[in-house]
């Protein structure tokens, strides 16, 4: 489990309204990325998440040991989950409860 508090630092990309992600620590301390699309799929009662990423300070970095950082960003990304369910703050869309909502 990662704690986000120490690990990374968020801020809000003012032209296109995305949290960019900072890493603070680590081997990839100074990479700065978005997320993308991000995706919950089950299979068999197993959830997995899918997601994109765009980093936009130290691809080298990340471009020199992607998978490596693919790990990282994917624990990063459930922890974020975790704590907005455990707060009731998740926010998706065309889920079921998304599709109630329209109607």
């Amino acid at each position: 489990m990662i704690d986000l508090n120490e690990f990374i630092e968020t801020t809000k990309d003012d032209i296109n309204g995305f949290i960019v992600i900072r890493i603070k620590k680590g081997e990839f301390e100074g990479v700065e990325f978005t997320y993308g699309a991000v995706a919950v799929n089950e299979v068999i009662g197993t959830a997995t998440l899918s997601f994109e990423y765009n980093v936009i300070k130290g691809s080298n970095m990340v471009e020199a040991n992607e998978e490596a950082f693919t790990d990282v960003a994917g624990d990063i990304l459930m922890e974020m989950v975790t704590r907005q369910i455990a707060e009731g703050s998740v926010v998706y869309y065309g889920g079921i409860d998304a599709d109630i909502r329209e109607t």
